[in-house]
C-alpha cells in the first residue's frame, strides 16, 4: 500500500466506507514524498497505480468515494526542480503543494523553500502548522506563511489532543486568528486516525461556527481539489 496508510487493500475499503458513511466523498492520497526519487513506495508512477487500482475496489463495493492522487512533500532544496519533473505530484495536478518541514528545521529555511515555489507559482499547504515546535512558541509565524501566500492546513487529531497539549493550544491559538484554511483527517488507517471527519465537524461548528466547519471541511478542500481560489476570513493579527 501507500507510504504509512492502509496496510491492506481491505483496510482501505474500510477506510472509503467510512468515510462515506461520515459524509465525506472525495480523499485525496497523499503519501510522504521520499528525497531518492527512485524510492518506489512514493514514486509518482506506484501512487497513480496504486490509485486506479483502490478506486475499482471502491467502486465495485459501491462505496461513492472518489479518489484523488497527491503527496505530503517533503520540503527540499530542490522542490521546484522535482515538481517541474514530475517527479512530486501536487494535489490533483493543481498548483497547490502539501508540504511539509523538519520539525527542528529553522524558520528563514522554511522562509526561503516557501519564496522558492510562490515564485514558481505554486501555492505552498502547509501541514500541521501546529505540531512544529517553533509555530508553537511563536505562532505569529502563521501569520507571514498567509500573507506571504501559504495556506495552513491542521490536522483533525491536534483538536482532541492526540499530538499533545501544546500542538491543540497551538491549533486553537491559530484558529481564533483566522489562519487555519483547510482541516484534514490525517487518515492512516480504518481503526485510528480515521477518514471519519464527523467529529471535528461537531467540534469546531460548536467552538467557532457552522459556517467556518464547512469552509474548512468542506468547501476549501473542494475548492483546493479543483485549483480554485479558497475562501477566507480576514487574518487576526498576534498581539
Amino acid at each position: 500500500m501507500l507510504d504509512d496508510g492502509a496496510e491492506s487493500v481491505e483496510d482501505a475499503v474500510i477506510m472509503a466506507e467510512l468515510a462515506a458513511e461520515n459524509g465525506v466523498s472525495t480523499i485525496v492520497a497523499t503519501p510522504h514524498s521520499s528525497p531518492y526519487e527512485s524510492a518506489k513506495v512514493t514514486g509518482c508512477e506506484y501512487v497513480y497505480e496504486t490509485l486506479k487500482m483502490l478506486q475499482s475496489r471502491i467502486d465495485s463495493a459501491d462505496i461513492p468515494v472518489k479518489l484523488l492522487p497527491g503527496m505530503e512533500v517533503f520540503a527540499s532544496d530542490d522542490i521546484v526542480d522535482r515538481l517541474r519533473r514530475k517527479s512530486l505530484l501536487t494535489i490533483n495536478d493543481s498548483r497547490y503543494v502539501l508540504v511539509e518541514f523538519g520539525f527542528r528545521e529553522q524558520p528563514y529555511m522554511i522562509d526561503t523553500i516557501i519564496g522558492r515555489l510562490v515564485s514558481a507559482s505554486y501555492i505552498p499547504i502547509i501541514a500541521h502548522p501546529e505540531r512544529y515546535p517553533f509555530v508553537q512558541e511563536n505562532p505569529d509565524i502563521s501569520y507571514d506563511w498567509i500573507y506571504g501566500g501559504c495556506l495552513l492546513q491542521a490536522n483533525k487529531g491536534s483538536f482532541f489532543g492526540r499530538f499533545g497539549r501544546r500542538a491543540y493550544e497551538t491549533a486553537m491559538t491559530l484558529m481564533r486568528h483566522n489562519v487555519i484554511n483547510a482541516v484534514a483527517s490525517d487518515a492512516h488507517g480504518p481503526f485510528m486516525r480515521t477518514t471519519s471527519l464527523s467529529e471535528i465537524h461537531e467540534l469546531i461548528s460548536d467552538m467557532f461556527s457552522l459556517e467556518y466547519a464547512d469552509i474548512l471541511l468542506e468547501k476549501n478542500p473542494q475548492r483546493i481539489v479543483s485549483d480554485k481560489e479558497p475562501l477566507v476570513f480576514e487574518p487576526i493579527p498576534f498581539g
